[in-house]
């Protein structure tokens, strides 16, 4: 292991090096497989054992410790797990050093190109391994080793939050989150004074910390308020709303002005969406988080009450393309309902009732069709969420699945 200088422990840049550089010649779905594995390990530590934990950077790897040991280890030539013996798969080959503090449990080295099928199946004896070594406290060796940087990297890879170990938390509470809520929900909450927040978003957030809460539609961020958390718990938080009732506010050129932390992007980038950018929570600098306050802080003094008078009926003509109920069946039956592009499964998630939610993206727009249509067969059509199909839509080329899904790290 290449040791590195303690600072750059914090520096989510000098993660991604690192992890892009172990993962440089596999396949994207690899890397994500392993972060995610990692993932379930320190939030099931965060969970039940939240100070006896921590992650470390090296130069050339990166290291899960509980207690004294040392429960996951990732470098070039693979994945080190530490699992229960007991529980462990018949056929897994275990390595023949025992810890005298994890009695039962040994490491096993997964090569990474049998990641996606070898994971699931290691993952209770995994868990139960890492309960094993939780027993013993953790030492102040590992405690200050702990790498802040990879939780951020972390987190802003697979867009959602990442927890931080308490005793690390504790030294990061009073933080200015930036945190994403849909549009759908910014409608629901104006005019509002909101006081909680429930969801991914929120998890792992501690007494002090400020949400400032934003929302994107046509690539354009919306300010709708802020909140001091008073309380966190497992994915929500309970605070206090800090300018009064929510609105939705355009940053407009002001967004080009946000700056953020322990990140290795510190700035929104004209050439990305900006959806795809704050998907994630991010932590927001300080002069970031002021110039947010002054926004809010204005639109308060400046609020005027609107009387405005809808519900008129009016006439409407459009043209509009005709789509082939026959293809959407066809396409169902041969491609399944599960998303193509993310993997998401209505039915899995919310039952059989949901299963026509489950759109047909036209791979070719019809748009550009001339007035008597195009014939489409079920290679140009793809089976998708709506979110994946509304996102592909304002990608650059809406046709190009694969680029969209590799742009958005979705496989």
């Amino acid at each position: 292991m290449k040791s590195i200088d303690p600072k750059l422990r914090a520096d989510a840049g000098k993660t991604k090096s690192v992890i892009t550089g172990i993962f440089r010649d596999l396949r994207p779905i690899a890397m994500r497989s392993c972060l995610m594995f990692l993932h379930d390990s320190i939030k099931f530590l965060s969970h039940s054992y939240n100070d006896r934990w921590g992650i470390t950077l090296f130069g050339d790897a990166i290291r899960l410790n509980v207690g004294w040991v040392q429960v996951l280890f990732l470098r070039s030539d693979g994945l080190y797990i530490l699992v229960d013996r007991e529980l462990a798969p018949s056929s897994t080959i275990l390595e023949k050093f025992r810890y005298k503090t994890a009695p039962g449990c040994y490491l096993t080295k997964v090569q990474f190109s049998k990641l996606r099928k070898i994971l699931p199946a290691l993952s209770e004896a995994h868990l139960s391994a890492l309960s094993i070594a939780a027993k013993m406290k953790t030492n102040i060796t590992i405690r200050e080793a702990h790498s802040t940087g990879v939780i951020g990297y972390m987190s802003e890879f697979l867009h959602q939050p990442v927890p931080n170990p308490s005793y690390a938390k504790n030294a990061e509470s009073g933080q200015d989150y930036l945190v994403l809520w849909k549009y759908a929900e910014a409608l629901r909450v104006n005019g509002l004074v909101m006081t909680g927040a429930e969801g991914t978003h929120a998890d792992g957030l501690a007494k002090g910390d400020r949400m400032f809460i934003v929302a994107t539609q046509k690539d354009e961020l919306y300010l709708l308020g802020a909140m001091k958390v008073k309380r966190g718990r497992k994915d929500s938080a309970d605070g206090d709303s800090l300018f009064g009732t929510f609105r939705i506010i355009p940053l407009k050129g002001l967004k080009w002005q946000l700056r953020f932390e322990e990140t290795q992007s510190t700035m929104l980038s004209r050439d990305t969406a900006i959806a795809m950018q704050v998907r994630s929570r991010r932590r927001l600098s300080a002069d970031s988080a002021k110039l947010l306050e002054d926004v809010l802080s204005k639109a308060n003094q400046a609020q005027d009450e609107v009387n405005v008078r809808e519900g008129k009926t009016t006439e409407v003509t459009l043209t509009k393309r005709e789509r082939s109920r026959v293809l959407r069946v066809l396409a169902l039956t041969n491609r399944g309902t599960v998303c193509e592009i993310c993997g998401f499964d209505f039915a899995e998630t919310y039952g059989d009732f949901a299963i026509n939610c489950v759109e047909v993206h036209h791979l070719e727009s019809l748009a550009e069709a001339d007035h008597d249509g195009v014939k489409t067969t079920l290679e140009d059509v793809l089976v998708v969420c709506p979110n994946c199909h509304r996102a592909i839509h304002q990608f650059e080329d809406p046709g190009d699945w694969k680029a969209f899904r590799k742009a958005c790290r979705l496989g």
